[in-house]
């Protein structure tokens, strides 16, 4: 049976593209790093290393995505993030250059440590079977699986759901 599309190529990639006019207070909101955040960039060695860590991690809580080895982190949340860990911004071409492995090392432990979670293609069909049945039990079914996987990106106590 094919499976229906919730959201359009266009819109999926609206959806999760990093907005280029944050306001101040946005820049803030998403991208500044606690101090035990702080702590855990600190761990690596080299001051690029730090900053890919950062902006994975950024990435990770808005727009809640991986940071794609293809993409470009915006220069005005690269230089919020550079100024935070004083590295210079431009530290982050050498990023991942001479050992790909590091990318997805400090994805594997940012996703460790923080206890995110990836929203899987298995889940979202099964939210859909859910949301389609009309029983007493799968109304409360329905009702529990919506507010525990929303179908946009959110929080939960236990880590962060990530569009896959």
């Amino acid at each position: 049976m094919p499976t229906r599309e919730l959201l359009s190529p266009a819109q999926r990639a609206q959806m999760l593209r990093l907005p280029n006019d944050l306001s101040d207070q946005l820049l803030a909101r998403y991208y500044t790093l606690s101090d035990d955040d702080l702590a855990l960039i600190k761990q690596r060695r080299r001051n690029h290393n730090r900053l890919g860590f950062a902006a994975q991690l950024a990435y990770l809580r808005f727009p809640g995505r991986t940071w794609l080895a293809s993409e470009d982190v915006p220069p005005r949340i690269l230089a919020y993030l550079a100024d935070q860990l004083r590295v210079n911004p431009l530290s982050i071409v050498q990023y991942a250059q001479d050992r790909e492995a590091t990318r997805f090392e400090h994805l594997a432990e940012l996703q460790r440590v923080y206890t995110f979670l990836c929203f899987a293609t298995k889940v979202c069909r099964f939210a859909s079977k859910i949301r389609k049945c009309k029983s007493n039990i799968s109304s409360v079914l329905r009702r529990q699986f919506t507010e525990a996987f929303p179908l946009h990106l959110s929080s939960f106590q236990t880590g962060q759901v990530l569009a896959e």
